[in-house]
């Protein structure tokens, strides 16, 4: 028995979010899968948004990917639905504080712990911000980051190569 390996599902965008807002890497965020939520802040926050492109807008204007930025307490983020990829990581300095089971603070549904409860977050569901003293100085914004609409795909020609037509080897 056992709990199988979880964590960030896109580890380098979380870890350069994480350093947007000035955090070590391995700080915790909230990794957010096709669709995001809509987030309250009742205390001001430095935070960045990392991983694929969702739509994202503060109080109901358009709001900065790849970049830190300064949220005031009573701020509204509504993160929608991805516009290329799967993940998104929102990211806030001085991480999450979240319980820590066996050197993780990822959610491990299946077993029913870590993150807030063991279980996905949910409306009404409030999570406090770690010591924002204790941090590193932020990558303040990434214009060139890592993702691109383009993707190459290696292949290696293997037994199945033959069932694939000219038009799909390309």
């Amino acid at each position: 028995m056992g709990i199988s390996a979880s964590g960030a599902s896109d580890n380098l965008a979380m870890r350069i979010g994480n350093l947007m807002v000035g955090n070590p890497e391995n700080t915790t965020v909230i990794e957010m899968t096709l669709t995001g939520d809509t987030v309250l802040f009742h205390s001001n926050a430095f935070i960045a948004l990392a991983g694929s492109k969702f739509k994202i807008d503060l109080d109901d204007k358009p709001f900065p990917f790849w970049a830190g930025t300064y949220i005031s307490a009573g701020q509204v983020l509504t993160i929608g639905p991805t516009l290329n990829g799967a993940r998104c990581y929102l990211c806030v300095r001085g991480g999450l504080q979240v319980k820590n089971i066996i050197n993780s603070t990822s959610t491990h549904l299946t077993s029913g712990v870590g993150g807030l409860n063991g279980r996905i977050l949910k409306k009404g569901d409030r999570i406090a911000f770690g010591n924002m003293d204790k941090v590193i100085q932020p990558i303040k914004s990434m214009k060139n980051y890592p993702y691109t609409d383009i993707t190459t795909v290696r292949v290696t020609k293997g037994l199945q190569w033959d069932w694939f037509d000219n038009q799909n080897r390309k």
